[in-house]
């Protein structure tokens, strides 16, 4: 059983048929590592990174300066690990799910505005394929209950609107089911059960009792701090945040914290 689930492959699909065809037409050798096949592979991860950049900066628009905007860009580019995953490593799943989460952020935005039945089926096949990323990243889809609760007297209002729209929700849900699916049956038919901690198979794993929570912020393996301490604004961000961006506080603070805690030495 692999560790990471189905969802690079997936995405990276019509590249591979691309490099496919190309390999066909080129008389090379089809063994999945010849040239097309390798640069297929590395320009998937370098056009879902601009992908992703290109939409949050479209987001970022909505509320803040061009001049902010660009400094943000360049943060999360060069300040973060994101660039190396795009145009280094760029077969693991990292620059994907920062595109697939891109996308649902920005569907999340959009349902609660105008909720419709195709926004509905497009988040949950978005939320479907960010679980194909990484299974501990399906916490992602509590953004959507969360949005936009700024105050405790918003969470009655939250639950009413949310039952108001059960059957989009239920709509949503069948289709992130409907995705998940093939990884369900691979992991049934390797192992006989419907939910495998593949990490766990190759003695990975978290211990409550032992959670690493300074190592995890701050050491020199995978510190997220150590590593992009530009990301220490976003800490302070969560205290000056204003207007919609206030709409991404709580579930920030809540998905990241214990994320971080729980997965960090195992997904990063």
């Amino acid at each position: 059983v692999n560790p990471p689930p189905l969802g690079t492959a997936v995405l990276h699909a019509p590249f591979f048929a691309a490099a496919d065809f190309m390999t066909r037409w080129s008389n090379r050798p089809r063994d999945g590592f010849s040239l097309y096949y390798q640069h297929g592979a590395g320009i998937a991860a370098v056009v879902y990174f601009l992908l992703g950049l290109a939409l949050l900066r479209r987001m970022l628009r909505r509320q803040f300066s061009d001049g902010v905007v660009l400094a943000t860009l360049i943060c999360i580019t060069w300040g973060t690990n994101l660039f190396h995953y795009a145009v280094f490593d760029g077969t693991f799943s990292h620059a994907y799910a920062f595109f697939l989460i891109g996308v649902w952020l920005w569907l999340v935005d959009r349902w609660w505005d105008a909720p419709t039945l195709a926004l509905s089926l497009a988040a949950g096949a978005v939320a479907g394929l960010i679980g194909l990323m990484r299974l501990t990243n399906l916490t992602y889809v509590l953004v959507l209950p969360l949005y936009g609760i700024v105050h405790w007297r918003d969470v009655r209002p939250r639950l009413q609107q949310l039952r108001a729209r059960w059957r989009l929700l239920a709509a949503a849900a069948a289709v992130g089911l409907v995705v998940l699916a093939p990884q369900l049956a691979l992991y049934k038919w390797i192992t006989g059960a419907w939910f495998v901690n593949a990490y766990a198979t190759h003695g990975m794993g978290f211990t409550f009792g032992s959670p690493h929570l300074l190592a995890v912020l701050f050491s020199t393996q995978k510190g997220l701090f150590f590593w992009s301490p530009v990301l220490l604004l976003s800490v302070a961000g969560v205290f000056v945040a204003r207007e919609r961006a206030r709409a991404l506080v709580l579930p920030a603070v809540l998905l990241f914290a214990p994320y971080r805690e729980g997965t960090a030495f195992a997904s990063l």
